[in-house]
């Protein structure tokens, strides 16, 4: 049986608006590409902590 990996997302792993911060700081270091790859990681990473976010139940 072959099991497949998926390949690494960065994204994942960015699960505060701190870590995004510093993520994004350590980008400013390299070239325009990079900074713009880290910004879409970074947008990808709100949009995962937003969907955590509304899938946890409401408390009533």
């Amino acid at each position: 049986m072959s099991q497949e990996t998926r390949p690494f997302d960065p994204a994942e792993y960015l699960d505060s608006e701190e870590a995004i911060t510093a993520y994004l700081a350590d980008a400013r270091s390299g070239d325009a590409e990079e900074i713009a790859h880290a910004a879409k990681v970074a947008d990808r990473a709100r949009a995962l902590i937003e969907a955590r976010r509304s899938s946890i139940p409401k408390r009533a």
